[in-house]
């Protein structure tokens, strides 16, 4: 099949709804996150340090039931929206050389692990 010189495109691609749906469910993805590490600060084992020992100034030594909950549903949300936005991309791009959603598939990765060691955790 050759180039027959007729641009088939009529829309650019910030025009595209599956474009515009992609960059919408990224940035709610990152919100989400940012979240999780949010809730993941007030939800984790306080540090103690040396110098509270030595006081005896009381530090929380275990996980906080109800964000410690909320940060698991919100990183099991943040993974299934990692991964729907990586289906919707592999959809969107058809050739070789576009471009892949690394910023997803980092997401992903952190959001599993962190789920994981969240779970696994006290």
């Amino acid at each position: 099949m050759t180039w027959d010189g007729i641009d088939r495109r009529h829309k650019p691609v910030e025009k595209e709804r599956l474009f515009i749906v992609t960059v919408i469910g990224n940035i709610v993805l990152w919100v989400l996150f940012i979240g999780a590490l949010i809730l993941l600060h007030y939800a984790r084992p306080e540090f103690i340090t040396g110098l509270q020992e030595y006081w005896n100034i009381p530090g929380r030594e275990h996980w906080l039931n109800e964000p410690k909950n909320l940060l698991k549903v919100l990183l099991s949300t943040c993974i299934g929206l990692s991964l729907v936005l990586i289906g919707l991309n592999r959809r969107r791009n058809r050739r070789k050389k576009d471009n892949i959603a690394f910023n997803v598939v980092f997401l992903l990765i952190v959001s599993v692990i962190a789920f994981v060691a969240v779970s696994i955790a006290d």
